[in-house]
């Protein structure tokens, strides 16, 4: 009897588990790194060493690895703090990487609300 309550449960709590995995993995995730010479004074990790373009490193944070092998997924990258020193001087970027449509929208609508964006009226377009 014990036996077959818990058979008839486990695929059911089973399937909310991989639900579960599924649901987090499609979230858009954000990652903040610092391009510059020293990993002390940036306080962000991970820490790039000076003139690294910031775009290779976006992608490689944005990778999924998947059965197929890596599957790189489009993203937003925005610098949000630079400041001089040392040799180089100091940038911090904000990485989201953009999993679906949904993701992308919001994203998008942060960034519109921040800089409160307005549409182009009719009458400059000609």
């Amino acid at each position: 009897m014990c036996t077959k309550i818990l058979s008839k449960y486990f695929f059911g709590i089973l399937g909310l588990f991989i639900v579960a995995g599924w649901y987090n993995s499609a979230m858009a995730s954000s990652y903040y790194f610092c391009v510059g010479e020293k990993k002390e004074v940036c306080n962000v990790n991970p820490t790039y060493d000076c003139y690294t373009p910031p775009q290779p490193i976006a992608q490689a944070l944005c990778t999924a690895q998947t059965p197929e092998g890596p599957k790189p997924l489009p993203y937003i990258m925005n610098m949000v703090s630079s400041f001089s020193g040392n040799k180089c001087g100091y940038g911090i970027y904000r990485v989201d990487c953009v999993v679906n449509a949904t993701d992308a929208e919001i994203k998008f609508k942060e960034i519109d609300n921040k800089l409160k964006l307005t549409p182009i009226s009719p009458e400059l377009k000609k």
